[in-house]
């Protein structure tokens, strides 16, 4: 997900929305990221066929410049983790 232009030390949020397309349960063990700068929430941790969930993720934007980051999704799926990235670029003052 590409967040644009971002302010200098204004956590940035972005929501992914997705949905449960399988025949069981989707089952969502954790949620890593790749540094610090990087939260992550997702408060549904079992996600039902053809029901939708959302992992939503701050950026810090602590430090100026272009950024790429990637959350990990661990779930009971083939292609666990799953790989999410965000990026952007903070301004300066």
């Amino acid at each position: 997900m590409d967040l644009g232009l971002l302010t200098y030390n204004r956590p940035e949020k972005a929501t992914y929305n997705f949905t449960n397309t399988g025949t069981h349960p989707l089952i969502i063990y954790h949620v890593t990221a790749s540094c610090g700068c990087t939260e992550v929430e997702w408060p549904e941790k079992i996600i039902r066929p053809e029901k939708t969930g959302t992992i939503t993720v701050t950026y810090d934007a602590a430090h100026q410049g272009r950024f790429r980051k990637t959350v990990y999704v661990h779930a009971n799926t083939k292609n666990s983790p799953i790989e999410l990235t965000l990026k952007g670029t903070v301004e300066g003052l």
